[in-house]
């Protein structure tokens, strides 16, 4: 992903109704189309997606993709973006420190000690 896609993505995830959404299992009838909705807190609607049954041109979400976008709220792809971009920044700390030019090995694994510590630090799960 470019930073550029990954900026859209993040000014997108802002921009939207904070998660966490939710599939409610509610069904609504209108006209000859029946719809289950994604919630925000089990009240507002977040969208309405037709069901497979009655769908216009036969086309419906399933109730995995329903289920997929709920995942898929704005909170959970801010979370995913600051993980990558802690991953991508102890990374580059690494890389950055490789190219330095250290006399002996000793210094270099001396230096690179608290990157490699930091980089451990960004696989751990952050609540």
């Amino acid at each position: 992903m470019t930073p550029t896609e990954l900026a859209s993505l993040e000014a997108l995830a802002k921009a939207a109704t904070p998660g966490p959404w939710e599939t409610s299992g509610v069904t609504r009838e209108f006209g000859d189309v029946r719809f289950m909705f994604i919630n925000k807190d089990g009240l507002g609607e977040i969208c309405r997606l037709p069901l497979p049954d009655r769908s216009p041109k036969g086309y419906a979400p399933t109730i995995c993709d329903q289920r997929y976008i709920a995942a898929a709220n704005p909170a959970a792809i801010l979370s995913l973006i600051e993980e990558y971009e802690r991953m991508r920044e102890a990374l580059a700390a690494i890389v950055d420190c490789y190219g330095v030019g250290y006399k002996t090995e000793a210094q270099f694994c001396e230096a690179v000690r608290p990157l490699i510590a930091d980089a451990r630090a960004a696989l751990e799960p952050q609540s």
